[in-house]
């Protein structure tokens, strides 16, 4: 199986990038996370630490991120400047804390919040956020999202800011604009060690998936 159930312990990151998660040149937290409908719920993004397991790696992914959608653009001739994707750094927030916000008091609308990993457009690392409704429940979806945003930004930790090498051609970066979430700053707390076999697990879990089981997506 090329994607699995997430351990509640383990780090989710969500990527900011510039204009998506902006209103104007101000960050705007409600647009952080980004939902697509779906017949029975809806359905986002993060990225899983276990295929990102230093900080580098993390911003590596977001730069990757923001560079393809640009290229996307230009090969599609609607490319534009001023709405050019400039990746600002990233938040996080563990699994079990997304799965929690089924249960949350005044959403009972909600069946299911949960994460798997879901390899998309080559990136291993990727996870598939989904939130099920119930069946027969009158509510209204875009109340649903926003509901559910604000609980997980109240989850979330950072920010981790960077600037992407290529975008040094930039005054007044989006990183600077990014605001610390009520959960506050993000510290990784691992010892050295720790960091090294994240490293050494990220090795094996990426070569198992690429050459073992030649998943779809890479």
């Amino acid at each position: 199986m090329c994607s699995c159930r997430i351990p509640n312990r383990d780090i989710l990151y969500r990527h900011s990038i510039h204009p998506v998660s902006f209103r104007g040149q101000a960050f705007a937290a409600d647009k952080l996370f980004h939902f697509k409908t779906q017949p029975d719920g809806f359905e986002g993004s993060l990225a899983w630490e276990r295929f990102l397991p230093t900080i580098d790696d993390v911003h590596a992914y977001g730069c990757r991120m923001a560079r393809q959608r640009n290229e996307l653009k230009k090969s599609a001739g609607t490319y534009k400047e001023k709405d050019r994707q400039i990746y600002a750094g990233a938040y996080c927030l563990n699994a079990a804390e997304v799965r929690t916000i089924s249960h949350a008091e005044g959403l009972e609308e909600l069946q299911s919040a949960d994460v798997v990993h879901k390899i998309e457009n080559g990136e291993v690392a990727h996870v598939s956020l989904k939130v099920v409704l119930k069946p027969g429940f009158d509510v209204d979806p875009e109340g649903t999202k926003t509901a559910v945003i604000a609980l997980l930004w109240g989850d979330c930790q950072g920010p981790l800011k960077c600037a992407c090498d290529y975008d040094s051609d930039i005054p007044n970066h989006p990183s600077t604009r990014l605001e610390t979430p009520p959960s506050g700053a993000f510290s990784d707390q691992r010892s050295r060690f720790l960091r090294s076999w994240a490293r050494i697990r990220f090795r094996f879990f990426d070569w198992f998936l690429r050459k073992i089981l030649r998943c779809d997506g890479l």
